[in-house]
């Protein structure tokens, strides 16, 4: 049997992208729900995601070591390398004061970042089928579905925002926020005769775009349109035929409903948006960032390291408990500085490069593509490198060529 249609390892891939991109929505609502410690389920969770992805890597290794040597690992390698060594020099040598003890660091960057990407990158280029998004699209309406209604049992319909205690409404958005293009890709080119999974898919879509809006994060929401102005690209450049007044009409229709939602459902959300770029967030993430170039300037070379943290914590931040700048580009400028940078990029060209690529030439896989640019879009507007791992694992999809299944060691 071809290793690339073992149906186990289809379920590994499911299992793997699901829990990635929507596995702390659930299971911190579940912690919440029962009245569990959120930090011991989360400790749990990620324990278990880290067997897992260990699991694949390890046996991807023995069945083609070959994979481990391509440009993306080994830029991503060498990015995470100079990350830890330049974490352990300001801790050790420096005596930097870290904002977080140095094993959250480690855990979270290994753990959460590192090791989920190259798991990715080793196993989404041997899954190569058309129902994949729709798979994607029905295992995250359940995960996202059971973490709605959970937290609607506990909240009533009350609150503005999907948030709770120990869960950031903006990690909520962009879990939803994925979902949707993924849902929204199943539509466009999942199974064309089975109506059953392009209505369910056309659901998924709609429904979670409601709920990553109810949740409220604004990067998220201008991510999801820069994303799906690209699967829409796409679309348009595809073999297949359609009728564009209606298509037009439909994405009307949807485009009215949802204005009409966040204006009379969610006035705080729509009151957010409006004061985007003006309001006291905006301007601090903003001195946050020239901060962050100003250290890069300093130290062009190899950065600020670790220190940078203490200094926008200090300078920007004084009074809250946010220390990074927020920006994914802006904090690996200043923190490593051209070294890290030009790995970084060397990282996304090669996923960008192979994402356009694969949909160009199997139009199905579009949907890697579309979470690549939402989740860049997400790290533009929040997060900080070791602890944005939607970011690593769509970024590790997107990388992976179609030509990984027929490789051997």
């Amino acid at each position: 049997m071809s290793f690339a249609n073992s149906p186990l390892l289809r379920l590994q891939f499911v299992v793997f992208v699901a829990l990635g991109l929507f596995g702390q929505v659930l299971f911190s609502v579940i912690a919440h729900f029962l009245g569990f410690d959120n930090r011991v389920c989360m400790l749990l969770y990620r324990g278990g995601y880290l067997c897992l992805c260990s699991y694949i890597v390890v046996y991807s290794f023995k069945e083609s070591n070959k994979i481990f040597l391509r440009p993306f690992p080994i830029s991503l390698f060498f990015f995470w390398f100079y990350y830890f060594m330049r974490l352990v020099w300001d801790s050790s040598v420096a005596n930097v004061d870290l904002m977080l003890p140095i094993w959250e660091f480690f855990a979270w960057g290994f753990g959460s970042c590192f090791l989920p990407s190259l798991t990715a990158f080793v196993l989404s280029g041997r899954v190569i089928r058309q129902s994949n998004s729709a798979f994607l699209g029905i295992a995250g309406a359940f995960m996202l579905g059971t973490a709605s209604i959970l937290f609607f049992l506990i909240n009533g319909f009350e609150r503005v925002r999907f948030m709770l205690p120990n869960l950031n409404p903006i990690n909520v958005s962009q879990s939803f926020m994925l979902l949707s293009l993924i849902g929204l890709s199943s539509v466009f080119w999942g199974s064309r005769s089975n109506r059953r999974i392009r209505a369910l898919s056309f659901a998924v879509f709609f429904l979670a775009l409601m709920m990553g809006a109810y949740a409220g994060s604004r990067g998220a929401m201008l991510s999801f349109a820069a994303s799906c102005i690209v699967l829409i690209f796409l679309y348009f450049q595809s073999s297949f035929t359609f009728k564009r007044r209606k298509f037009f009409a439909v994405a009307g229709v949807l485009f009215a409903s949802f204005f009409l939602f966040i204006t009379f459902v969610l006035p705080s959300f729509f009151e957010r948006i409006n004061t985007s770029g003006f309001d006291a967030n905006s301007i601090i993430r903003m001195m946050a960032f020239k901060e962050s170039f100003d250290a890069f300037l300093g130290h062009p070379l190899f950065g600020a390291g670790f220190r940078l943290h203490l200094t926008l914590q200090e300078n920007i931040y004084s009074g809250f408990s946010v220390w990074f700048p927020h920006n994914l580009i802006a904090e690996s400028l200043g923190l490593g500085g051209m070294f890290l940078s030009v790995t970084l990029c060397c990282c996304l060209v090669l996923a960008f490069r192979n994402a356009y690529a694969l949909s160009k030439s199997l139009e199905f896989e579009s949907w890697r593509l579309s979470i690549l640019v939402a989740s860049f879009g997400f790290v533009l507007f929040s997060g900080h490198l070791s602890n944005i791992p939607l970011f690593w694992i769509a970024m590790g999809i997107a990388a992976s060529p179609s030509d990984i299944s027929a490789q051997k060691s």
